[in-house]
C-alpha cells in the first residue's frame, strides 16, 4: 500500500501590511502525517518516531490539547464539541516535528477527511509564544477552504485582537499552498503564505530537511522573537496580552 504521508519542504512568507510595514521569508519544511499511518512510519522511515525520541518525531501530547491520549481520539473529540457530527474517516496533518526532542509549532492543520475521501474540513492549530493553544474550524467546500473567520485568539504583541482571518487552503498534492489573510476595517492587515513541494518521506529526505534547516522548532522561536525585535525598533504599536478564548488551552510547559 502507497505511503499517503510525505514530506513538504519550502518557503515561509510574511508582510505586514500595516504600518510600519514589515516583511520576510525563510525557509522552512513540514511533515503531512496521516494518522492512521502513526504507527507503521517509525519502522519505514529511520530516523522518524511517535511518542518517543528521535531524529525527528511527533508526540502527541504537543497537539489538541497536553494530554497524552491518542490524537486521533483527541481531535475527534474536539470537533464533536465544535459541531462536527461525523468523526473524519481519514486525517492528515501538516505540521513541523519535533527535531532531536525539541520543537514549536506557530500553527498545524488537520485535514478532515469523509468515507469517499474527499476534504470536508480542515482544523487550524495555533500556538503562540504564551504557552497557549486555540483552534480554528473551517469548512471546505469543492475540495478547497475558502473560509473567514474572526480572530479570536492573541498570538503577536503588535497585533490587536481585532479583525478576520481569511483563510485559503488546497488538498496536499505536489504543490501544498496555505494563504492566510488578516483583514481589519477592509484592508489587508497581514498575509501569511506557505509555499511546499512535496517529497517521499524517507530516512535520507528526513536528514536532508533536518541538515537544511536543524532545529526547526527552536529556530521558528528565534525567528519570531527577532521579527518582534525588528517591529519594536520601528515603533510598531504594542499589545498586551488578553485572557484565551473559552475552548483555548495551556501548551504542555506553557
Amino acid at each position: 500500500m502507497a505511503q499517503a504521508s510525505a514530506l513538504y519542504p519550502g518557503t515561509v512568507h510574511h508582510r505586514r501590511r500595516a504600518a510600519p510595514e514589515h516583511a520576510f521569508s525563510y525557509r522552512v519544511w513540514y511533515a503531512l502525517l496521516d494518522l492512521d499511518e502513526l504507527p507503521l512510519l517509525a519502522g519505514r522511515v529511520p530516523g522518524f518516531a511517535h511518542n518517543r525520541f528521535a531524529l525527528a518525531g511527533l508526540h502527541d501530547r504537543d497537539h489538541m490539547g497536553p494530554a497524552a491520549r491518542p490524537l486521533r481520539v483527541k481531535l475527534a473529540e474536539w470537533l464533536a464539541a465544535a459541531g462536527v457530527a461525523e468523526a473524519p474517516a481519514r486525517v492528515e496533518l501538516l505540521t513541523q516535528p519535533r527535531v532531536l526532542g525539541l520543537g514549536f509549532n506557530p500553527v498545524s492543520f488537520y485535514y478532515c477527511r469523509d468515507r469517499d475521501d474527499a476534504l470536508r474540513w480542515v482544523v487550524a492549530e495555533v500556538n503562540n509564544t504564551f504557552g497557549e493553544t486555540c483552534c480554528y474550524l473551517l469548512r471546505a467546500e469543492g475540495g478547497a477552504v475558502r473560509e473567514e473567520a474572526a480572530k479570536r485568539f492573541h498570538v503577536s504583541p503588535f497585533q490587536p485582537l481585532t479583525g478576520r482571518y481569511a483563510f485559503r487552503l488546497n488538498p496536499p498534492g505536489e504543490r501544498l499552498e496555505v494563504g492566510i489573510t488578516l483583514e481589519r476595517d477592509g484592508r489587508p492587515a497581514l498575509e501569511t503564505a506557505l509555499v511546499l513541494e512535496r517529497r517521499e518521506l524517507s530516512g535520507a529526505n528526513l536528514r536532508r530537511a533536518v541538515l537544511r534547516a536543524p532545529h526547526a522548532g527552536l529556530r521558528n522561536l528565534a525567528l519570531i522573537h527577532l521579527q518582534a525585535l525588528r517591529l519594536w525598533l520601528k515603533r510598531a504599536p504594542f499589545f498586551p496580552r488578553p485572557e484565551a478564548p473559552a475552548g483555548a488551552w495551556r501548551t504542555r510547559g506553557g
